[in-house]
């Protein structure tokens, strides 16, 4: 919700929602990711990833009680502005750009900024890989990217042949679909796009090792 909170609902049922959550800032959620099952904990709780401005947060539902876990590694890190999950390797990449610091030191999120011609273009971000283990967070590493300034991207991670993995994302200056291996972050391959990449998607045809990239540019 736009105040910070996470609704959740029995599909079954939908009248009513099964928990009401308030998040630790009243920042709007705007990803959020069912967690793979943890074979080490047997507590029949059901696990969420969000991501708001602040970063990221872990929530146990079905302990109403228990607030958001904030993972502290996502900290400090600027803006968040994208998430990406993949449950087989329990891969996290968060994908960050600047806070806007006002004259007064005070820094402000760039969610809640107005369109301005300084903001509109691509500013330099980072993308953060963190690696999931159970309830437990750690950060492998990060890069510089080209982020939006204003908007809120897409991105995906890819499940590769031999366990492999690959982050994909659009490059704001380029327009292109830039891959980039996992855990390493390290460029792999670029697919040109003549138009900002708003939204990718993969899709795992049964050849193994083909994919089918889907970027959705805005025309």
């Amino acid at each position: 919700m736009q105040n910070g909170m996470v609704l959740v609902f029995d599909l079954r049922q939908t009248v009513s929602a099964l928990e009401l959550r308030n998040g630790l800032t009243c920042n709007p959620v705007h990803t959020i990711y069912s967690l793979s099952d943890d074979s080490t904990v047997h507590s029949g709780l059901k696990r969420l990833l969000t991501a708001s401005s602040v970063g990221l947060c872990q929530w146990n539902i079905g302990d109403a009680h228990e607030q958001p876990i904030l993972i502290t590694d996502t900290v400090n890190q600027g803006v968040c502005i994208s998430l990406a999950y993949c449950p087989s390797g329990d891969n996290v990449v968060a994908t960050f750009r600047p806070k806007v610091e006002m004259p007064d030191e005070t820094s402000i999120s760039q969610l809640s900024q107005p369109p301005s011609s300084d903001m509109g273009n691509h500013v330099q971000g980072s993308h953060v890989l963190v690696k999931r283990l159970g309830s437990i967070y750690q950060k492998l590493g990060s890069t510089s990217a080209n982020v939006p300034g204003i908007r809120l991207p897409k991105s995906t991670i890819l499940e590769l042949e031999d366990s492999n993995s690959a982050f994909a994302c659009g490059d704001e200056a380029t327009s292109n679909l830039v891959l980039r291996g996992l855990p390493s972050l390290t460029f792999t391959q670029f697919l040109q796009s003549y138009h900002p990449i708003r939204d990718v998607k993969y899709t795992a045809l049964r050849r193994p090792g083909d994919l089918l990239f889907h970027p959705v540019p805005v025309l």
